[in-house]
């Protein structure tokens, strides 16, 4: 009985947050709550509850503004002029008209996806807008470029809160490997001079996050990076997988930068593991939009034939996210029969399928 009773009581609960979350967009104008508290409390429990159609709008905004880069790195296809899209940077008209979309619910935006974001020729206006609406901005770059002290200074008081900085290697030599074209000692002044300005400035942000982009060259190093990253005038570090171009798993190719052990385990090789057996964020917390506008299904597609929606600004991002490819996409992850999806052969879903979560 008393379980019985138990279980009743977590179903109301459940049902009454529900209820609640459901109603967050009329609740949201009585009570003295932000329509991004609201949105991002909606959208955590369709995410949860896998919710197909969703009211909720993305939390997170991953806008590539440029597919540009300087470097040649061997398995990124901007570094292997492998792109189908074109190649430009994002117009500013558009990137003001996603902001205008997005400024009230959105908790994070990325500057940054296929290309280096620091040669876009607007970024500095890009990062100033978005934090004029109180929103965390990330930039990722390779850093391998020679910036003046005032460009670095205005990243600072622009308020930027991350700058990633890919560095995959503590010599030159190792460096040299994968980011092919690439200053090692360019990339390393240039951390260290953030830190310099900040400290003058008596600012605490960007937080310098050193990428360090594991492969079979250098994964002696990692020791080194965990005792002396500060050195490098890092704040933190962080060691994702090398992988592949999207669904190519074909492991006799990645031998030439994956350790033997690390492709038998890991299998798959065209996603970083630590999203594989759980739900996908990009089809109820991200939302990619390209430099021409095409909105993607996530960061690892590069094909526009899989392109799931196009940024039209007489849309709402609801009427965008809420698309039939991203709905299939979510019911796929709810165990439904869909016919035709793209994310059907995605080693994401082929992972939590393999693990039978629903």
């Amino acid at each position: 009985m008393l379980r019985r009773l138990g279980h009743r009581l977590k179903t109301d609960i459940k049902g009454t947050i529900g209820l609640l979350c459901l109603s967050a967009p009329y609740l949201a104008k009585l009570l003295p709550i932000s329509k991004r508290k609201w949105n991002a409390w909606l959208n955590t429990y369709e995410t949860e509850h896998l919710i197909p159609n969703m009211k909720s709008l993305p939390t997170t905004y991953v806008l590539g503004i440029t597919n540009k880069c300087n470097l040649q790195c061997p398995l990124c296809i901007t570094g292997m002029y492998a792109q189908k899209k074109s190649i430009k940077h994002m117009d500013i008209e558009l990137f003001y008209e996603v902001l205008e979309k997005i400024k009230d619910h959105a908790l994070v935006v990325q500057l940054y996806n296929w290309g280096e974001s620091l040669f876009h020729p607007k970024l500095l206006e890009m990062l100033q807008a978005t934090k004029r609406h109180g929103i965390k901005v990330q930039v990722s770059t390779n850093f391998s470029l020679k910036l003046s002290d005032d460009y670095l200074g205005k990243l600072i008081d622009y308020g930027l809160d991350d700058l990633v900085v890919s560095l995959d290697g503590m010599t030159s030599e190792t460096y040299l490997k994968y980011r092919i074209g690439g200053d090692f000692d360019l990339v390393v002044r240039n951390m260290k001079r953030v830190q310099e300005l900040k400290r003058e400035k008596g600012k605490n942000n960007p937080l310098i996050t050193w990428q360090f982009l594991r492969n079979k060259f250098n994964m002696h190093e990692i020791p080194d990076l965990e005792e002396r990253h500060k050195e490098f005038g890092a704040d933190c570090y962080t060691i994702p997988e090398t992988i592949l171009q999207f669904m190519n798993n074909d492991h006799e190719y990645a031998q030439g930068w994956i350790a033997d052990e690390e492709i038998r385990r890991r299998r798959y090789l065209d996603v970083d593991s630590s999203f594989h057996g759980k739900k996908c964020i990009f089809l109820h917390n991200v939302m990619i939009i390209e430099h021409d506008g095409s909105i993607p299904p996530c960061c690892y597609s590069t094909d526009p034939v899989y392109d799931f929606e196009s940024f039209d600004k007489t849309r709402t991002i609801s009427d965008l996210y809420n698309g039939q490819r991203f709905r299939d996409g979510r019911r796929l992850f709810r165990g439904e029969e869909v016919p035709d999806s793209f994310c059907k052969e995605c080693s994401v879903f082929l992972t939590y399928q393999q693990q039978g979560r629903k």
